[in-house]
């Protein structure tokens, strides 16, 4: 009996000092906002970019029905 409070002491022990051991995350800077901003203009931009090449295709897909109902 104590060998297996002995084995789950020691498992326990690993588990909450592995706990703290993933990824650390970078604290927040100055320059945090400036990067936010930059992120969501090259967000939008992309964002423009799609809806274009969707309205083109919506473009073409209404000239071919057009030319087919002629």
């Amino acid at each position: 009996m104590k060998q297996a409070a002995f084995l789950l002491s020691i498992v326990c022990l690993l588990v909450f000092v592995g706990c703290g051991q993933g990824e650390k995350t970078e604290k927040t800077t100055v320059n945090e906002p400036e990067k936010a901003t930059e992120m969501v203009k090259e967000k939008a931009e992309e964002a423009a970019e799609k809806a274009e090449g969707v309205a083109e295709k919506a473009e073409e897909a209404a000239e071919k029905a057009a030319e087919k109902t002629e």
